[in-house]
C-alpha cells in the first residue's frame, strides 16, 4: 500500500492465528467498534472465509460493500460463502526457493560474511472470484478453475459448510457433555459420528496410539472412521489390527490418504502420544478441531481408565474371596476350619430361641490308612467323606473338619 502511495494505517493490520475462527472475531470486533472495512486482504483463504462470515452476519454484502480476496488458492477459496478471489502460487517452486536462499545465508554465515535478509519475488497468478468481482449481490461460485466468474446455477454453494458463532458453540457444548457421560468406547464412538454429522465434516479417522517401549515401533489402531458407511464397505474389522503408526492409516484405509488434504490433530499426554484426529479440512468449517479431539480423547481416556478399575476391582474382589476361603476353609475337604466353626457355634448360642445341636464324627482305623496307602489316598478318602456329609445336610447346617475330627451341627427350632 505504501508503494502505491497509501496511507498505512498500523492498527487496520491483525495479527493472530492463521485460523478462520480468528479472523471471524477480529473483523467481527472492528465491525462493532465502528470500523469501516472497504477491503479484506487475508494471509490465507481460510481467514478470508472467516472475515465473510463477519462480514455477512453485520449485513455487508460481498463485493458491493466489501472486497474480500485470500491466498493460496485452496479449497477455502471455493468453499467460502462467496467464492474467494486468491493467489495461485507455486508451491513446490516457493520451497525451492526458499532452500536455495537458507542455503545461501548458512553459506555466508560459515565464511563469517554479513547476511541480509532478502525479498525474493516469485510468479503467482492472481484468480479473480466473485468476492472482487462486481455482480448481483448474492452468493455465486466459479464454474471454472480459470478464475473467470459467471453466473452460477440455482444450487450454487448449497453443500458448503457455514455456520455462525452461537451454532458451532452449541453444536461443540453438546458435543462435550455426550462425551463426558460416556462410559463405554461405543458411546464415544457413537458421540463421535454424530459430531461429525452434526458440522458435515466429508471424512474423519479417530486412531489411537498403543502404548509401547523405546525399542519398539509405535503402532496404532482406527477406533472409529466417519463416515460409518464407508467401515461398513470395508468390513467392520478394517481397522481393528495393529499398524504401525507411522503409516498413519491401516492398508484398508490407505487409498483415503490420497483423495485429498487429511489434516491430523495429534493428542500428547505427559509426553505420550496417545492419538490422532484425521480429518478433512475443507469440510470443518470455523470449528477448532484441537479442542474437539481434546475432548474425544479424553473421553477416550476415561473410558479406558473405567474399564481398568473396573478389571482392577474384579481381580480384587476374586482375590478377596480366595483370601476369605482361605482364613474360613479347609483347603483340602473345603469345609469350614475350626475358627469359623467356632464363629458361627457363638452366634448360634446367642440366640436364644434357638437349639443347637453337635454331632463329632470320627473315621476310625483312618492312621491305618495313612500308613499303608500313603497320605495322599488318606486326603481322597477325607475329601470323599466331606462331599458325602454335606450332600446329607441341609443347606442351612454348617459341616466343619478339625484337624484330625470333623464336627457337624445344626440348628432346628
Amino acid at each position: 500500500m505504501a508503494e502505491r502511495g497509501r496511507i498505512v494505517d498500523e492498527s487496520l493490520i491483525l495479527r493472530g492465528s492463521c485460523v478462520s475462527s480468528e479472523a471471524f472475531m477480529q473483523i467481527d470486533k472492528l465491525l462493532q467498534n465502528g470500523v469501516k472495512i472497504d477491503a479484506v486482504v487475508a494471509a490465507n483463504d481460510a481467514m478470508a472465509s472467516g472475515a465473510q462470515m463477519s462480514l455477512e452476519r453485520h449485513g455487508l454484502t460481498i463485493p458491493h460493500d466489501v472486497v474480500v480476496s485470500g491466498f493460496d488458492d485452496s479449497e477455502h477459496a471455493l468453499k467460502a460463502l462467496v467464492p474467494l478471489t486468491s493467489v495461485r502460487a507455486c508451491a513446490a517452486q516457493q520451497m525451492r526457493r526458499a532452500a536455495t536462499v537458507l542455503l545461501e545465508q548458512i553459506s555466508l554465515e560459515h565464511r563469517n560474511s554479513a547476511s541480509e535478509y532478502q525479498h525474493v519475488r516469485l510468479p503467482a497468478e492472481l484468480i479473480i472470484r466473485a468476492s472482487s468481482h462486481p455482480g448481483p449481490p448474492h452468493h455465486v461460485a466459479p464454474i471454472s478453475n480459470d478464475g473467470l466468474v459467471r453466473q452460477p446455477p440455482a444450487h450454487a454453494c448449497a453443500n458448503a459448510v457455514f455456520m455462525d458463532t452461537d451454532t458451532c458453540h452449541e453444536i461443540a457444548e453438546r458435543a462435550y457433555i455426550a462425551l463426558a457421560s460416556c462410559t463405554e468406547r461405543q458411546c464415544v464412538v457413537a458421540a463421535f459420528n454424530k459430531l461429525m454429522s452434526s458440522i458435515l465434516m466429508s471424512r474423519a479417522f479417530l486412531v489411537a496410539f498403543e502404548p509401547t517401549r523405546d525399542s519398539e515401533e509405535q503402532t496404532a489402531r482406527v477406533v472409529c472412521a466417519y463416515p460409518p458407511a464407508g467401515a461398513e464397505v470395508m468390513g467392520q474389522d478394517a481397522g481393528a489390527a495393529s499398524f504401525p503408526a507411522a503409516h498413519l492409516l491401516p492398508e484398508p484405509y490407505a487409498t483415503e490418504l490420497s483423495h485429498g488434504l487429511l489434516v491430523a490433530s495429534v493428542m500428547v499426554v505427559d509426553d505420550e502420544l496417545i492419538g490422532a484426529l484425521l480429518f478433512d479440512p475443507s469440510s470443518s468449517g470455523r470449528f477448532a478441531m484441537e479442542g474437539i479431539a481434546q475432548g474425544i480423547f479424553s473421553a477416550l481416556r476415561h473410558c479406558d481408565q473405567r474399564e481398568y478399575l473396573e478389571t482392577q476391582a474384579q481381580e480384587l474382589k476374586a482375590v478377596n474371596a480366595e483370601l476369605g476361603r482361605a482364613a474360613n476353609n479347609d483347603p483340602l475337604t473345603g469345609l469350614l476350619n475350626r475358627k469359623r466353626l467356632y464363629s458361627e457355634l457363638g452366634l448360634a448360642i446367642q440366640e436364644a430361641n434357638t437349639e443347637v445341636v453337635i454331632i463329632y464324627i470320627d473315621l476310625d482305623g483312618f492312621k491305618l490308612i495313612n500308613d499303608t496307602l500313603g497320605h495322599d489316598a488318606g486326603d481322597k478318602l477325607l475329601a470323599i467323606v466331606a462331599s458325602r456329609i454335606k450332600a446329607c445336610v441341609r443347606e442351612h447346617d454348617i459341616v466343619s473338619r478339625l484337624g484330625g475330627m470333623s464336627l457337624r451341627y445344626s440348628s432346628s427350632a
